[in-house]
């Protein structure tokens, strides 16, 4: 009874690990294409904005891709290169110019509708730029803000999506 029992727990721990390992692979392969982006994206950020230390990146999708990279050149000042899908030439601004993503997320909390922030995202619309802030309502559907970054108002707004 005993060797069943062992040999039971050995297959379902040898599953287990196939499983662990499985999935492992699936995620790797699933996150090679943003890293390819975001890689390619911070050398551009390098190339135009000297940027030496990357703090953050958004990949934002509203009607066009932008990849955004925030960062601190060699003088130490912070820059925010969005940079199009298209090639077509990166804008680059001083992170002083507009409003932070701590200042987007604290504005959003004032927001009486919102329960909960499930995405933020830096990117251009309309050829401004504008933080992209999913969130879930008090009635638990999704709306959609689009944040000023200049301004740190609201543009435009989806709800109950």
């Amino acid at each position: 009874m005993r060797k069943k029992h062992n040999k039971s727990l050995k297959l379902f721990s040898i599953f287990l690990m196939l499983l662990i390992i499985l999935s492992v692979l699936i995620i790797s392969q699933a996150l090679k294409p943003v890293n390819r982006v975001k890689k390619a994206s911070v050398k551009i950020a390098r190339d135009v904005a000297d940027i030496k230390r990357v703090d953050d990146f958004y990949w934002f999708n509203r009607g066009e891709n932008y990849y955004t990279v925030i960062g601190s050149n060699s003088k130490g000042e912070k820059k925010v290169v969005f940079i199009p899908q298209d090639g077509s030439e990166a804008l680059v601004m001083d992170q002083s110019q507009g409003v932070s993503e701590e200042e987007v997320i604290q504005s959003m909390l004032d927001v009486d509708e919102v329960k909960r922030i499930r995405k933020l995202s830096l990117g251009v619309h309309d050829k401004e730029p504008v933080w992209e802030v999913v969130v879930t309502n008090q009635s638990n559907q999704i709306d959609y803000y689009l944040i000023n970054f200049e301004t740190g108002n609201i543009s435009q707004t989806l709800k109950n999506i």
